[in-house]
């Protein structure tokens, strides 16, 4: 079936299996399942006798972890980058000529995201939970199978006329538009919409362009939805905005094949257009068009987080990242409002040691004041953090090459305070002379490489750099040492990186 043109009919996901293919697989996997149930462990799972039944001893169990990523029209999406992170590191595979993508030996041992990603359409955030229990059999065979995940093409733009009652040449600053789904996953007998991410907006005089949005013909036949941000407009310059904002949520369909109706930004009603929304409290750091509005706590993984105004407003929408790249999906977002406040939260909590961002849109019930912040939080530690050190062997020969950048990695976020450097040094023998000490970079010489973070303007990170001007084979062990260089986990607590063994990431 080829793609419908731009006036043609609706496509919808292609369809899940039948009810009769759906109990021919399970029986076959309870058949699978009975077959199990009567093995008996191997290697360390050695039977043991116990009240005169035969059981195997737990043991730690994997799995395998299954998928097909196809397009709207329900072909299949060959050399899709799939991506799990698991704690021995990340995993990538590339889908086959049918679009089926297989991880094996994935430890069973709750929830893994699966990450797809394929240049020229949207991307997918799948969570995968693996659980198994000790029991009477081996477990290595389990699979999970995360089903069909469907990606849009990108490519079109949708452009959106906007006016004053006077002009029809304004330039708007700091559009965003927000769009969702971004991918489908099959559920059981349906298909679930899911995610949603934003693209700042581009000013034109006299429009504003959302770019690189899903192809407008799929999208509108599966429940696509656009939202347009405009905040309140200073189009004199004098720093005062004089024009109330705009924000509108449109369906795909309004938009596909249709033209747009212009946005008129109405005046402000207020008699003093220096005043904005102003923030009376909040428990985590706010900006307003990147100026610090309010600093940045710790919250508690089970606090709700809360900003408080001095005027009522209504909440148009709260949109979370973790770590600043992974979207939470609406509605997984509690918000909770009241005439001047907002709150909102997470089920499960927020997690621990993490960096949470946070977009806001609020709007002035009294002038309709349009207002767009950015917000962000921290979350406090677990007290228990990870470090990997690591680099890329683009060889394959175990040898990290001269000056080559190498990193640390953090389970969670540091804070980096006071002068000083954090120096690396590597406790093996680097010359061949039998001796560490006596060589530029060994343990012991007065040369040292120095820890970077990962921006000079970034006071916290997960991910630190380095280089050594020497090879530095796998297998060695870095030794941190903090010269006057000091940093904190999340909550206020020192913490000193520990020696670590080079990894080689393939």
């Amino acid at each position: 079936m080829g793609a419908p043109g731009r006036g043609g009919g609706r496509v919808r996901p292609v369809a899940p299996p039948n009810e009769t293919q759906e109990r021919c697989s399970m029986k076959r996997l309870g058949l699978v399942l009975f077959a199990l149930a009567l093995a008996v462990g191997c290697d360390d799972d050695e039977p043991v006798q116990s009240e005169g039944r035969l059981r195997a001893r737990p043991s730690r169990a994997l799995g395998s972890l299954a998928g097909r990523v196809i397009d709207p029209l329900g072909q299949a999406l060959t050399d899709a980058r799939v991506r799990i992170v698991l704690s021995d590191g990340e995993r990538t595979a590339a889908t086959d000529s049918s679009g089926a993508f297989r991880f094996a030996n994935v430890p069973a041992i709750g929830t893994v995201e699966v990450r797809v990603e394929k240049e020229g359409f949207t991307r997918a955030f799948v969570p995968a939970r693996l659980e198994a229990e000790a029991g009477d059999y081996p477990q290595n065979e389990i699979v999970h199978d995360v089903g069909d995940i469907l990606l849009f093409p990108l490519g079109d733009e949708v452009v959106f006329p906007v006016w004053t009652p006077t002009r029809s040449d304004v330039a708007v600053e700091d559009a965003v538009c927000v769009f969702g789904p971004t991918f489908y996953q099959r559920q059981g007998n349906g298909w679930a919409g899911r995610a949603q991410t934003h693209v700042q907006a581009e000013s034109r005089p006299g429009e504003i362009a959302c770019p690189n949005l899903p192809r407008l013909d799929f999208w509108s036949a599966n429940g696509g939805w656009l939202e347009l941000f405009v905040p309140a407009q200073d189009f004199d310059g004098d720093g005062h905005a004089e024009y109330a904002g705009y924000v509108r949520r449109y369906a795909a369909e309004e938009l596909y094949g249709n033209a747009v109706e212009p946005i008129v930004l109405e005046p402000r009603q207020t008699d003093d257009p220096s005043v904005g929304l102003q923030i009376v409290q909040s428990n985590i750091e706010i900006y307003r068009k990147w100026e610090l509005v309010w600093p940045m706590p710790a919250l508690k993984s089970d606090d709700v987080a809360e900003i408080v105004f001095a005027v009522p407003v209504d909440v148009v929408s709260v949109l979370v990242w973790k770590d600043s790249a992974d979207v939470l999906e609406r509605d997984e977002t509690i918000v909770e409002t009241e005439p001047d406040r907002v709150r909102f939260r997470i089920s499960g909590g927020w997690e621990k040691g993490k960096l949470y961002v946070v977009f806001l849109v609020v709007r002035e019930k009294e002038s309709g004041f349009v207002e767009m912040l950015d917000g962000r939080f921290t979350v406090e530690s677990s007290g228990e953090i990870e470090v990997r050190a690591l680099f890329l062997d683009s060889d394959d020969d175990g040898i990290a090459a001269a000056n080559e950048t190498l990193r640390v990695e953090l389970s969670e976020y540091v804070f980096g305070v006071s002068d000083g450097v954090i120096a690396v040094q590597v406790d093996a023998d680097l010359d061949g002379s039998s001796e560490i000490g006596d060589s530029p970079y060994e343990l012991g010489s007065d040369i040292f490489a120095v820890l970077d973070f990962e921006s000079p303007f970034q006071p916290m990170g997960r991910k630190l750099y380095f280089r050594f001007p020497v090879e530095i084979p796998e297998g060695a062990r870095l030794v941190f040492t903090h010269r006057d260089r000091v940093l904190l986990n999340t909550s206020g607590e020192r913490f000193d990186i520990p020696s670590v063994t080079l990894e080689a990431e393939p």
